[in-house]
């Protein structure tokens, strides 16, 4: 399991990119982080793809309205990927 900015695990997967950061520059680059273009930016590392493909594939199947909570759940995933995903 890798560490990553966006959550403190990640999934198992091999591409994603990890490494350690200054508390002081992840402060001062939230600092700039005002849009959601610059969310996007932010998550540029990262498979945001992959991310939305998994949440569509799984919202095809299901007939009901379902929670953010229930979908972090039922994809196995760490609730700043679904929600990035889901942007």
């Amino acid at each position: 399991m890798t560490t990553s900015i966006f959550g403190r695990f990640s999934t198992n997967n091999s591409d994603s990119v990890a490494a350690p950061v200054d508390k002081a520059n992840v402060l001062a680059m939230l600092d700039e982080v005002t849009t959601l273009e610059d969310v996007r930016n932010l998550a540029s590392d990262e498979d945001v793809q992959k991310w939305k493909d998994a949440i569509a594939q799984y919202l095809i199947q299901v007939q009901d309205t379902i929670s953010l909570v229930q979908l972090v759940r039922v994809l196995d995933m760490p609730l700043i990927e679904v929600w990035l995903g889901w942007l």
